[in-house]
């Protein structure tokens, strides 16, 4: 009755799948000599024999000397059950398929190959995060359960915020049920292509996301221009109903994979618009000498060109941010020029951890195109934080009038 459990792999067919080892000669082999053919512990075939994977005959029953004896089919078999394992495939699904035709294995095959690659882009989907939050300063342990809270908190001065106050009334102006309907399935379509792809397809499949999803925010929510990186945060978090869209449409960790994106695409753009501002920090602008030449702390005091250029950087953090403040409303003027100075020299540290990171810059700058002097950072924070100090981010309380009411 066992021979006949074997019959498939003794009928004269050679197995399309690669064979460790085979008995010599056509003779019966011992479980000893097969362990040692093919590096199969002696257990692990008694193991196989009780499922009934792999059942040799018998030297014969009712004697002392009853052994297992292996042949050539044996041989052949377990070869083929040592290539699927490779694979990934359990036992159970060994035992399923492994007198099955070729045809039958290989799509099996296939399968456990597309649900390797699955967990391929997940690890890297993770790696990336992990990145993320390192290049942010947050806890790694709480970042995985809650993302970035840096960036959480920076996003609170949005909230104060027109842009951000119109954006929380999008689903009031979708006037009927089908136009909802509409706006979520063309959020979901944008959603799984992201998720068929994933970190794995590169960075351009990241800026293709923030893309796609900025043009889904700018008809539906409220532009991205108008609320830059923290306004969209602050509603992406806020807005449950377009978070369980994505998660619906891309599982569960869709939602921090996004924000990684948003995030990391901010910063790309970011580092590449801020370098020739913080090189014409760095440099006089009429000497053309550096302002760190020996050893000098701070931007030199005689340098227009410097305060300019560190006058434009703090406008390119609100405008990329959307965190500008108000000279008047909804905070005193003081307190909002302080967050400000706070929020510049977070944008400005996560491009200097970014820059120190060497896996995360192939990442997001495979070509290398940026051009940002990491040791010029120091320098365009403090010139930055000076130009804040003096004025540079506010906006007069009516910039966003045409939102209000």
């Amino acid at each position: 009755m066992t021979d006949e459990r074997n019959d498939a792999d003794r009928g004269g067919k050679r197995p399309l799948l690669f064979v460790h080892g085979q008995a010599e000669g056509g003779r019966l082999m011992t479980a000893g000599e097969v362990a040692r053919l093919t590096d199969v512990s002696a257990r692990t075939l008694q193991h196989y024999d009780d499922i009934g994977l792999l059942c040799p005959r018998r030297s014969g029953e009712g004697v002392a000397n009853n052994r297992k004896l292996y042949d050539e089919g044996d041989i052949d078999r377990l070869g083929r059950i040592i290539a699927l394992k490779e694979y990934g495939l359990t036992l159970s699904e060994i035992k399923a398929v492994i007198d099955a035709d070729d045809a039958v294995i290989l799509a099996v095959l296939d399968e456990k190959l597309a649900a390797l690659r699955r967990q391929e882009a997940k690890l890297r989907d993770l790696i990336l995060f992990a990145r993320m939050l390192s290049i942010t300063g947050s806890n790694p342990v709480d970042g995985l359960v809650a993302g970035p809270a840096i960036v959480d908190d920076l996003a609170d001065a949005a909230r104060a915020l027109p842009p951000y106050e119109h954006g929380r009334r999008w689903a009031d102006e979708l006037e009927t049920p089908e136009e909802r309907e509409v706006a979520f399935l063309a959020l979901g379509k944008i959603v799984e292509d992201f998720a068929s792809a994933g970190a794995l397809a590169g960075f351009a499949a990241f800026e293709r996301l923030v893309g796609l999803l900025s043009s889904w925010w700018d008809l539906y929510v409220h532009p991205c221009d108008d609320l830059g990186l923290l306004g969209w945060w602050a509603l992406f978090e806020d807005e449950r109903a377009i978070a369980a869209e994505v998660e619906r449409a891309g599982g569960e960790a869709m939602c921090a994979n996004v924000e990684m994106a948003f995030l990391l695409v901010f910063l790309r753009r970011f580092m590449g618009e801020a370098a020739p501002l913080v090189r014409a920090i760095a440099f006089d602008g009429e000497a053309g000498e550096p302002t760190h030449w020996a050893g000098a702390a701070q931007p030199r005091a005689s340098a227009p060109a410097a305060r300019v250029a560190a006058e434009e950087l703090a406008w390119l953090i609100g405008r990329m941010t959307g965190g500008f403040y108000l000279r008047k409303d909804p905070v005193p003027e003081a307190a909002g020029r302080a967050a400000y100075g706070r929020l510049c020299a977070c944008v400005l540290d996560f491009a200097a951890n970014a820059l120190a990171d060497g896996e995360l810059m192939a990442f997001i700058d495979p070509e290398g195109g940026v051009g940002l002097d990491p040791a010029a950072l120091p320098l365009a924070a403090v010139a930055v934080a000076r130009a804040v100090e003096e004025g540079a981010g506010a906006l007069p309380p009516d910039h966003w009038e045409g939102l209000r009411g």
